[in-house]
């Protein structure tokens, strides 16, 4: 309605916090920690359009931020759509010690069990769905283990609009 599209395009529009997103506190101390211990991060993000759009704007903050940071976009035919095992053995090869995912990983929950057997850090970022497994005739999210993670449809998360792209997320 009117009250909308004056909103979104007055000086002061009325954005969500971002903290509303489940996992985002975690996500940032995380992220802090590396950054004051100067580990080396990987941003791994998606070929597509918001996930290299997201890739470059995770890169400038971090870099702006003085971080030991790169970033891996994975090639569509050889590699395939998001985290392989392959990739975490490149990242352990070249000394990484953070590996954060744009616009992918929420499915990745074999790639990130063992990212994390190899002792590496893992920060999902993610807006796809989140996937369900059956227990005991009940749907539960299932959900990679990593140490954090951004996605506004986990069972618990209070951002109100789900249709956002990754490079938002």
């Amino acid at each position: 309605d009117g009250s909308e599209i004056e909103q979104f395009i007055s000086k002061e529009p009325d954005f969500c916090d971002p903290y509303s997103y489940s996992g985002m506190s975690e996500a940032v101390e995380r992220i802090n920690i590396a950054l004051e211990s100067e580990e080396k991060i990987l941003i791994f993000g998606d070929y597509d359009c918001d996930g290299i759009c997201a890739t470059f704007i995770l890169w400038s903050v971090l870099t702006e931020l003085g971080a030991h940071v790169d970033y891996c976009l994975p090639h569509r035919i050889k590699d395939g759509y998001g985290l392989n095992i392959s990739m975490v053995e490149d990242a352990v090869r070249d000394g990484v010690d953070t590996i954060v995912t744009c616009d992918n990983g929420i499915a990745a929950i074999e790639q990130i069990a063992f990212a994390k057997e190899q002792g590496l850090t893992v920060i999902v970022t993610d807006h796809h769905e989140v996937s369900f497994v059956e227990v005991d005739g009940e749907r539960r999210f299932q959900l990679p283990p990593a140490d954090a993670i951004v996605n506004m449809k986990q069972e618990d998360d209070i951002y109100p609009f789900k249709g956002i792209c990754g490079a938002v997320t």
